[in-house]
């Protein structure tokens, strides 16, 4: 007689030996003793925990002499045929090649005969998910009203894709997997009754490699019998299934608490030379850390109220690992925060699903593994997080901290500052401080207001330092089209101070009502302390940008607006006109304390914010200068162009195509937003030159 797979030979043949389902078959069992048998039953569950063993056993428990009984003897005709899968009494239906309407449309003719030796008539339709629409809806009606000796069992390890109208005809139940301790006892008894040695590891490797599944463990116990010829050992049931060792999963997690990049790309490297499924390790890794993170949970003594408490809470219970193993995970889990093993579980998890598809499975298992040992290099936000995390605990336990970077408010994206393009001097405390001449980054300079006379710089400011620009000139037209960067800075000696506030022409903006604002106020009737407001126009460069580097819409909303006055500790930023929806979003508090925090950053100084839509005069006067010839940036306010003398006068506009570039709204809103300069300009394929232009161009071909 040929060999017989061990799950076949040792299937269990009464409900007592089915292994796992103390549930199931209690439920069934007394269901027969009272003779309550429904029409139709719905068996799912994982695969190999006895769906289809447990359909027979039911069908021998109906049709045996002694039936209905939930013992059936296993001897009688009706038994043995039903054990030998010859009995015309039990149907057994594979839904997978027998799906289609025509299968079922003859199941509805068979299904009004009689039973033939037994008393019922079984049908299991096993992996009957796979039955087509149309079959459902013509099994539906059978199993609505069927005769009374037939009996369906639908098996299935996906019940979530049968209709519900099938589902809600039958009575379902749920197989769970097999225990880890169960699967290998079971394996035990084979190996005993098949007289062949089996080590323990090995038992717990089989076990565990089944994932739930008795059927699986048994066929390789039986491969591995076949194997060995003998004694079955660790080392065995490793080379067989090609797992990864424990001690190699516990070096990659060691390695990635010490940041050895070097030594899990090693091991890494092993990991290939052996010829290890990528996969399969990284599912090892996935276990490994699992288990850290159930031993860290049940080890924590901040997880439990109480001794007792924490005493019930049995690492063991959860973690399937002999004895040594679990002591190595509580010294791992000790060295290990809980945030990076969450890391590592989300890590490695994207990485196994992302090798399943890739072409170089093995550029994923090492690219997980680097950003698994290095969180710096990782560019990911993952990486982001390890690296705070690491920064917080390095605080806790007493580490100099490092220097913090600029404020940014909560709601604020992830925008890296941009780096100055000088050496900042630090904010001073007092207003002489702020008026020196060492400064190494000049900001913008105020516009200076119509009819007013030019004022000269102050004694101290003159261009006696390095970095200083040189004396202002005024602009020719020629130079319209040549931008400053708004990012460039500027010498001291090229500020030139603007009047005071009454003499500019300033809109006078009342207080709207409600306003609260935000910071403390000055005295009433004059500037804050120290500061004016050619101050701020000064500085207006470095307020954008470091309300930029906060929140970038507060700056698109900014850069709309020009300061107009500062008078009792407040700020007035002045709106085009119509501009309700950047005034109403910039008195918003979140926004208003963005701007604040900037200004005083830049002036040493909080002022209050308050914001008014200007009328279109008042606009006319505050952004007279707002289209420059290369599109001032968002580093300057609107009102200023170029250097000293632009701030004196504009110079004309050009003409012609050369004045049609430089005033272009949309080159000076796209240089303003996103702080460019303008090098070279280009006319498009859809612009008609001039008949002069062209004649010029067409003699120039022919020469």
């Amino acid at each position: 007689m040929s060999h017989v797979s061990f799950y076949r030979k040792w299937r269990p043949a009464s409900f007592e030996t089915v292994v796992g389902q103390e549930r199931v078959t209690r439920t069934l069992r007394n269901a027969l003793a009272a003779n309550r048998i429904v029409h139709a039953y719905l068996f799912c569950g994982h695969r190999g925990t006895g769906k289809t063993t447990t359909a027979r056993i039911l069908a021998k428990a109906l049709n045996c002499v002694r039936g209905p009984t939930p013992d059936p003897c296993g001897h009688c005709p009706a038994c043995q045929a039903i054990a030998g899968g010859y009995s015309v009494d039990v149907i057994e239906i594979d839904a997978a090649s027998n799906r289609g309407i025509d299968e079922i449309r003859e199941l509805r003719e068979k299904v009004r005969l009689t039973p033939t030796e037994g008393r019922h008539k079984v049908y299991i339709i096993d992996e009957a998910h796979m039955l087509t629409t149309e079959a459902f809806n013509a099994l539906l009606k059978t199993l609505e009203e069927p005769p009374p000796h037939a009996v369906f069992v639908l098996v299935t390890t996906e019940p979530h894709r049968l209709p519900p109208t099938i589902t809600s005809r039958c009575q379902r139940f749920d197989f769970r997997r097999v225990g880890l301790r169960e699967i290998t006892a079971r394996l035990r008894r084979i190996a005993a009754e098949e007289v062949f040695q089996v080590d323990e590891d090995a038992l717990y490797l089989i076990a565990r490699n089944a994932d739930g599944s008795l059927r699986d463990a048994e066929s390789v116990l039986d491969q591995l019998a076949t194997f060995t010829q003998g004694r079955i050992t660790r080392a065995d049931v490793l080379s067989v299934l090609g797992l990864v060792e424990e001690e190699l999963a516990l070096g990659v997690a060691d390695a990635a608490i010490a940041g050895d990049a070097a030594e899990v790309l090693a091991a890494s490297a092993r990991i290939v030379d052996e010829g290890k499924d990528i996969r399969q390790v990284l599912r090892t890794l996935l276990e490994h850390f699992r288990d850290l993170l159930v031993v860290k949970a049940c080890e924590d003594p901040g997880a439990a109220s109480s001794a007792e408490q924490r005493a019930a809470v049995d690492a063991a219970e959860l973690v399937e690992a002999g004895e040594a193993r679990l002591e190595a995970l509580r010294e791992q889990a000790s060295r290990l925060p809980t945030e990076a093993i969450l890391r590592a579980l989300r890590l490695l998890g994207a990485a196994e699903a992302e090798a399943r598809w890739h072409p170089q499975p093995r550029l994923v298992l090492e690219m997980a593994l680097l950003r698994l040992a290095r969180p710096d290099v990782d560019p990911t936000l993952e990486g982001l997080q390890a690296r705070v995390e690491a920064l917080e605990r390095a605080l806790g336990q007493g580490a100099p901290p490092r220097e913090p970077p600029p404020a940014r408010s909560p709601g604020a994206p992830d925008v890296p500052p941009r780096p100055p393009a000088r050496t900042a001097r630090p904010a001073p405390s007092d207003p002489s401080s702020r008026r020196s001449t060492g400064s190494d980054v000049a900001p913008p300079l105020p516009r200076r207001a119509a009819g007013s006379p030019e004022v000269p710089a102050p004694v101290g400011e003159a261009t006696d330092s390095p970095g200083v620009a040189a004396p202002p000139r005024r602009r020719s037209a020629g130079d319209a089209g040549t931008a400053v960067p708004p990012s460039s800075p500027r010498g001291a000696g090229s500020a030139v101070r603007a009047p005071e506030a009454a003499a500019t022409g300033a809109p006078t903006v009342p207080k709207p009502a409600g306003d609260t604002g935000h910071a403390t106020v000055a005295p009433a009737g004059g500037d804050a302390p120290g500061v004016s407001l050619e101050e701020v126009l000064r500085q207006w460069g470095r307020i954008l940008d470091g309300v930029k580097r906060r929140k970038l819409f507060c700056h698109a909303l900014m850069i709309e607006s020009t300061p107009v006055e500062v008078a009792g500790g407040t700020l007035v930023l002045g709106l085009r006109p119509g501009f309700h929806f950047h005034a109403e979003n910039l008195h918003r508090p979140e926004h208003a304390a963005i701007v604040e925090e900037a200004v005083e950053q830049a002036l040493g100084t909080r002022l209050r914010l308050r914001c008014v839509v200007l009328t279109d005069e008042q606009a006319g006067r505050q952004f007279r200068h707002d289209r420059p010839a290369a599109g001032g940036g968002g580093s300057r306010p609107p009102g200023v162009v170029g250097g000293a003398s632009e701030a004196v006068a504009a110079p004309p506009p050009a003409s012609g195509a050369e004045a049609d570039g430089a005033v272009d709204p949309l080159v000076a809103r796209a240089v303003q937003l996103f702080g460019g300069q303008v090098v070279e300009r280009r006319q498009g394929r859809g612009h008609q030159a001039h008949p002069d232009e062209r004649g010029a161009e067409g003699g120039k071909e022919e020469a």
